[in-house]
C-alpha cells in the first residue's frame, strides 16, 4: 500500500456503469472507449478497516453529468462487503475470518411486513 495509514489513503468508489460488453472487457481493452456511469457511491477508506465486516446495503446516487437516472430511487442499491488492510508487516488472514470463510446466499432471507397506511 502506498500510504502511510488507511487514514491518507483516496477515497473508494464504487460505480454502476452501462456498457453493452462486459465490464472485463473494458478493462482489457485499455480503457479505450469509456462506459457511461450510472451511479455511485463513495466511502472513506477507513470505513473498510474492519477484517471481518458484514454485508452492508448502500443506496447509489446517480451521477449528474450523464443524467440516465431520472429520480434518486432508481440510482440502485447494492449489497457488498469490503475490508483493506496494510499487508506490509501484519498476519491478518481474511480467509479465517468468519464472515469471508461463510458462503453468501444468493438472496436474504424473506422478512414478512405489516403496514397500515391511511
Amino acid at each position: 500500500m502506498p500510504y502511510k495509514s488507511l487514514e491518507n489513503m483516496a477515497d473508494v468508489f464504487i460505480y454502476l456503469i452501462e456498457n453493452k460488453k462486459s465490464a472485463v472487457s473494458f478493462l482489457t481493452s485499455g480503457g479505450s472507449t469509456a462506459p457511461t456511469i450510472l451511479s455511485y457511491a463513495r466511502f472513506k477508506a477507513t470505513e473498510f478497516a474492519d477484517t471481518n465486516p458484514k454485508i452492508r446495503w448502500v443506496e447509489l446516487k446517480g451521477e449528474p453529468i450523464s443524467g440516465k437516472v431520472e429520480s434518486p430511487e432508481k440510482a440502485g442499491i447494492l449489497s457488498f462487503k469490503l475490508s483493506i488492510q496494510d499487508q506490509v508487516g501484519s498476519t491478518v488472514n481474511l480467509a479465517k475470518e468468519p464472515e469471508w470463510s461463510k458462503k453468501i446466499p444468493r438472496r436474504p432471507k424473506l422478512r414478512n411486513i405489516r403496514a397500515f397506511i391511511y
